[in-house]
């Protein structure tokens, strides 16, 4: 569970891991490599789909914030 200005977010499946590897010094593609690597078994571009998508999901609803 994610706390957010409106409500929760319910975490599933990659959602928690991803979270958990939210931090100020990871980029996107950071956490897209570890995420691979830890499941080598899984399709990486799946992942790398999955992890922009949700990272963009938690964007658009500000719940993270991305720094230049």
């Amino acid at each position: 569970m994610l706390l957010v200005p409106e409500g929760a977010l319910r975490l599933k499946g990659a959602a928690s891991e991803i979270i958990g590897l939210i931090d100020r010094e990871r980029t996107v593609d950071a956490i897209t490599l570890h995420l691979q690597q830890s499941h080598a078994d899984a399709d990486a571009k799946q992942i790398d789909a999955e992890v922009k998508q949700f990272i963009e999901k938690l964007h658009k609803r500000s719940v993270l914030l991305f720094r230049s």
